[in-house]
């Protein structure tokens, strides 16, 4: 089984971030590795903080429907994810080398939390985090 946590907990001027990753080494368990990184960041650091909800059977949404699904990013450029492919012409039977094309984005973090994996509290505890967290990097 590889286990997967990640805590995050604001002060009133720092972000903390401790991740643990477990992982079996062998077929039968007996070799387990863990790696822990603790990561603390000045809130006035914290450039960006996105959120995106998802909602299931938006056709029947009412006001206060719970958000099922959120996604949670921020950024404040630790680090940047590079997303590249070959580049290519419209030409069928050219072979040509045409170098890479790609796309560079601040991603020094992003959470997935869902309802029917972590449980519907745990989506809207992670919401107030964002909330939160948000409000007090605008400050």
């Amino acid at each position: 089984m590889h286990r997967h946590i990640t805590v995050m907990v604001k002060s009133e001027k720092v972000l903390f971030i401790l991740h643990v990753d477990d992982q079996q080494l062998d077929d039968h368990g007996k070799d387990v590795m863990a790696q822990v990184s603790v990561e603390m960041i000045a809130l006035s650091r914290i450039s960006s903080v996105a959120t995106s909800y998802v909602y299931h059977q938006p056709q029947h949404y009412s006001s206060g429907d719970p958000v099922k699904e959120l996604t949670f990013g921020m950024s404040w450029g630790g680090t940047k994810r590079i997303d590249l492919a070959p580049a290519a012409c419209g030409d069928p039977q050219c072979d040509a080398d045409h170098g890479l094309n790609g796309t560079s984005q601040p991603e020094d973090l992003v959470i997935r939390v869902s309802a029917e994996a972590d449980g519907q509290r745990a989506v809207n505890k992670a919401r107030e985090f964002a909330v939160r967290l948000r409000l007090a990097t605008i400050a």
